[in-house]
C-alpha cells in the first residue's frame, strides 16, 4: 500500500510541477499533504469469505468479506494550505489529490470512475461537493466530515458518520454487503509538497536554459 502511495506521489509531483510552471508567480500556493489511517474495530454484514461470492472490483461487494477487526488501511490527500489559515469545522478546500484503499477497493480523485471507485465527494455542499469537509484547529486538519462515494453510492467511505459506531475522528465504509467502522487518524506529511516545489523549481531552471540556449547560439553565429 505504501509503495503504491509512493508511486502516486511521484505522478502527483510531476503533475503539480507542470501546474506550478504554468501559474503566475503571485498565485503560488503551498500544497499540504496528510496521511489517513483507518483502523477497523467493528464489522457488520457479511464476514465469512468462504460464503462470499466475488464482488465487483472497486464496486458493490468489492471488499469480498475480507475486512476484519484489527485491520488498518491507509490513504492520503493533498490540499491548498489556504485552508489552514483559519480554524473552523466542515470547511471546503481546493483538493489536489485524494486517495483511499480499503480491502482492495480504491477511491482515487485523480483516476475517477471507471478507473477507480471514486465518483464524488460528500462535503459542505452535500453530494457533489468539491471536497469533503475539513475541521481545522491551530493550523492543522484535525478531522474529516462527509466522505467519498461510488457511482451507485456504494462503495463509500463516510467520515465522522452518525450512528452508534460514528462520531468525530471515526469512519464507516461499506460495499453494500459488508460494513466496517473504526477510528480515523490524520498525520501531516510535509515531504510531498516540499518535493513538488523543489522539482517545479528544477523544471523551471531547465526550461529557462532551453529557451536561452538557441538565443546564445544565434548570437554566436
Amino acid at each position: 500500500m505504501r509503495h503504491q502511495l509512493f508511486l502516486r506521489n511521484v505522478r502527483f509531483v510531476a503533475l503539480l510541477g507542470s501546474v506550478i510552471l504554468l501559474a503566475p508567480v503571485a498565485s503560488f500556493a503551498t500544497p499540504v499533504s496528510y496521511e489517513m489511517e483507518f483502523a477497523i474495530d467493528t464489522i457488520d454484514g457479511a464476514t465469512d469469505p468462504g460464503q462470499c461470492p466475488p464482488g465487483d472490483p472497486n464496486g458493490p461487494g468489492g471488499f469480498n468479506c475480507s475486512v476484519a477487526v484489527g485491520d488498518s488501511w491507509f490513504g492520503e490527500f493533498t490540499i491548498d494550505d489556504a485552508l489552514l489559515a483559519e480554524d473552523g469545522e466542515n470547511l471546503g478546500a481546493m483538493v489536489y489529490d485524494f486517495f483511499i484503499e480499503i480491502a482492495g477497493i480504491v477511491w482515487d480523485f485523480l483516476a475517477p470512475d471507471p478507473d477507480s471507485a471514486f465518483y464524488g465527494f460528500r462535503g459542505p455542499d452535500g453530494l457533489g461537493s468539491e471536497s469533503p469537509g475539513f475541521d481545522v484547529a491551530d493550523g492543522e486538519v484535525v478531522n474529516l466530515r462527509g466522505g467519498v462515494y461510488g457511482i451507485s453510492d456504494t462503495p463509500y467511505v463516510d467520515f465522522s458518520p452518525l450512528g452508534p459506531y460514528g462520531g468525530l475522528n471515526r469512519f464507516g465504509a461499506g460495499d453494500g454487503r459488508t460494513w466496517a467502522y473504526g477510528d480515523m487518524y490524520l498525520t501531516r506529511v510535509p515531504e510531498p509538497a516540499t518535493w513538488a516545489l523543489v522539482l517545479a523549481g528544477l523544471a523551471a531552471m531547465l526550461a529557462t536554459r532551453r529557451l536561452r540556449a538557441p538565443r546564445a547560439r544565434a548570437t554566436v553565429s
